[in-house]
């Protein structure tokens, strides 16, 4: 599953625990469109799977799917991010 980091009326960052009690098997990949490095741990520390920078490439969200369905992280690797 995809969550944007940036809601209207909330942060994509609070919602990931509460996704997590209903479906606690899913993974859940952040996306954002800003510099991540201030929601890396607090995403993480929410059970997130992994984070996605919205300019990524068409295989590197196919990569990041896959991964995340099968239980393992992916941080996008623009910048500091890499595979985990």
């Amino acid at each position: 599953m995809f969550l944007d980091i940036n809601l209207p009326d909330s942060c994509g960052v609070d919602i990931i625990s509460k996704i997590k009690l209903i479906h606690p098997g899913i993974g859940i990949v952040m996306l954002t469109g800003l510099s991540p490095l201030g929601h890396i741990d607090a995403s993480l520390a929410q059970g997130a799977s992994g984070l996605l920078l919205k300019d990524c490439t068409k295989e590197e969200m196919l990569t990041v799917i896959r991964k995340a369905a099968k239980g393992g992280g992916y941080f996008s690797k623009h910048g500091t991010l890499s595979e985990s």
